[in-house]
């Protein structure tokens, strides 16, 4: 922690399948699933100096859907891991089309 910071990120966003398929006679149609791949790096402190800096890495699936015929969301599935760390982090998060 400090005063100072500075962050950098690289990501490949690609479509896997478009799988515009409905389910059933519901109002439920799945869209596409697609992959992110990405790379952060980042400094914190006082003084920045390399030392501190911090890499993680990580990948994510995104299903977007609609939802009553109207509704668009995006599910996305990840799992992130920082360099050093002991063990990655697997996070599930729900999100609008317009953040996806």
């Amino acid at each position: 922690m400090g005063k100072q910071a500075i962050s950098a990120g690289v990501q490949y966003d690609f479509p896997l399948f478009s799988i515009d398929q409905s389910l059933g006679h519901w109002p439920f149609f799945f869209d596409d699933l697609g992959m992110n791949l990405f790379v952060d790096v980042g400094l914190a402190g006082d003084q920045l100096s390399l030392q501190g800096l911090k890499v993680g890495f990580g990948a994510e699936l995104k299903l977007s859907f609609t939802m009553g015929y109207y509704v668009q969301l995006g599910l996305i599935a990840g799992v992130a891991q920082g360099v050093g760390q002991a063990q990655p982090v697997f996070y599930l998060n729900a999100a609008l089309p317009n953040l996806f």
